[in-house]
């Protein structure tokens, strides 16, 4: 899927991250329009003669290395060794699986980091697998997983900032190595508020079938053929001090999902990601860095409400962009009103099971039929006739929509959509019909992935569950 875009009267392409197409390294980098920084070089005159002295980025001195005490890195080539480092404001760490299709825009995504790179107050920290020899031959072509400390750096083309370690046998779709990263990361980089970035391709709750082979789930890692489910997720990203995150940012498709972030509702305060497949060049990084750069002491909500600005700019009020910010201390909540309508819907179907139908196949959906706008559902079921009269008029539908309507406005503190998903309000969730929940069901249990039964909302609301598998056709 090809989407084009005009933003500041130029015409970009976005190869978005559920059909990608090979891009080489200098082509992703014009069609993102990225914008070089003026050289960090520094001229120093000496004598009459005069010359030319090379200086450090500032963020490249800001590591120390000088012997303090240190987080072992089993199984790395250790290049840089840094000690624990003074606390910041904020540590962002950003779990990079690039080994797949998307690998161009890793390091697209790195570059954008480097216009502002790490400061005193600020660290950047990446872990970055490569795929040697498929996508992307930029930048010496490597293949293993790399972890870097950003600096400011200058050289669109290539990473420049500090090689920390790295390492030739990591399966970035093992929830371990989420894991692993986030222990170092954390420890190694203290603050006193933390983002989360995960990288790759997503598939909201599930992971997507091929004729040929499973093609992607979140985090997924061709060189392997693994990733990483979504009930597995919860544990994977806990903070080693049992903290929530502040934010979380998923760049991937499709996760911004009732199932999804019920499921991390416990994990993050705030969750900033898409309904839709996004462009492959991803978030605005340079942004979104310009902007923790310059206000490091923003407070979270805020940094998340201009990350999904900026995305919105960047990418046009023309495109299929849509990008939200969810609030998890309500979340919680949403099991119990779902579950109330999922009873009055399984009541009304023999009564209204074709307006229930039309209300299910009308709402907004995304590259997934199955996802449907959460809210455009509910309106649909409350809509009126040009005699204002309920197309659904039964009195326990009815309040149950309502109520949940108020309880999912509750948690969607920022939403932002283009014009090609004109009813898109920022949370999505799976509504199929009942012979495909049976499908993507046997799907699942085929070794595919986790089954629908095994989410924690599927859990906490079994009448919506079971209207799911037993509404109408």
């Amino acid at each position: 899927m090809i989407s084009w875009m005009m933003r500041e009267g130029t015409k970009s392409v976005a190869y978005h991250r559920d059909n990608m197409k090979q891009l080489n390294r200098r082509d992703a980098l014009k069609l993102a329009g990225f914008t070089s920084l003026a050289f960090s070089i520094e001229a120093i005159v000496a004598g009459c003669g005069g010359g030319t002295t090379l200086k450090l980025p500032a963020s490249a001195r800001l590591l120390s290395t000088a012997g303090g005490q240190k987080v072992a890195q089993p199984g790395w080539t250790v290049r840089v060794d840094p000690d624990i480092q003074p606390a910041k404001e904020w540590t962002v760490l950003i779990y990079m699986n690039g080994a797949n299709d998307l690998e161009t825009y890793g390091l697209l995504n790195t570059n954008q980091l480097e216009q502002s790179g790490s400061t005193e107050d600020i660290n950047f920290v990446i872990q970055y697998k490569r795929f040697a020899g498929r996508y992307d031959n930029s930048d010496g072509d490597w293949g293993d997983t790399r972890r870097f400390y950003v600096d400011r750096a200058n050289d669109p083309t290539q990473i420049e900032s500090t090689l920390i370690s790295q390492h030739n046998g990591i399966d970035m779709g093992d929830k371990s190595r989420l894991s692993e990263f986030i222990q170092w990361g954390v420890t190694t980089f203290p603050a006193r508020r933390y983002c989360l970035v995960l990288w790759n391709h997503g598939a909201g709750w599930r992971s997507v079938k091929s004729v040929k082979k499973v093609t992607r789930g979140l985090s997924y890692d061709d060189v392997t053929g693994n990733h990483i489910d979504t009930i597995d997720l919860p544990g994977a990203m806990s903070h080693p001090s049992g903290r929530m995150w502040d934010l979380l940012v998923m760049d991937c498709s499709l996760m911004q999902m009732t199932e999804v972030i019920y499921e991390l509702r416990n994990k993050a305060e705030y969750i900033v990601g898409s309904q839709e497949s996004p462009p492959g060049e991803g978030l605005p990084y340079d942004a979104f860095a310009r902007t923790l750069v310059r206000t490091p002491s923003i407070q979270t909500k805020d940094l998340a409400v201009d990350l999904v600005t900026q995305t919105i700019n960047r990418y046009g009020t023309l495109s299929n962009t849509t990008q939200s910010v969810i609030d998890t201390s309500q979340v919680a909540l949403l099991s119990q009103y779902l579950d109330n309508l999922g009873v009055a819907l399984l009541a009304a179907t023999n009564s209204y099971g074709t307006a229930i139908s039309d209300s299910r196949a009308l709402a907004e959906s995304y590259a997934y039929a199955e996802n449907k706008d959460l809210l455009d559902f509910i309106d649909l079921l409350t809509d009126k006739d040009a005699q204002g009269n309920f197309y659904i008029p039964d009195p326990d539908v009815q309040a149950a929509a309502v109520a949940l309507r108020t309880a999912v406005k509750s948690v969607i503190v920022k939403n932002v959509n283009g014009a090609q998903h004109p009813r898109s309000q920022g949370l999505a969730i799976y509504l199929p019909t009942p012979i495909r929940f049976k499908t993507i069901d046997i799907e699942q249990a085929n070794g595919f992935g986790q089954r629908y039964k095994e989410l924690a909302l599927a859990k906490a609301a079994p009448n919506w569950m079971a209207f799911l598998e037993n509404g109408p056709r």
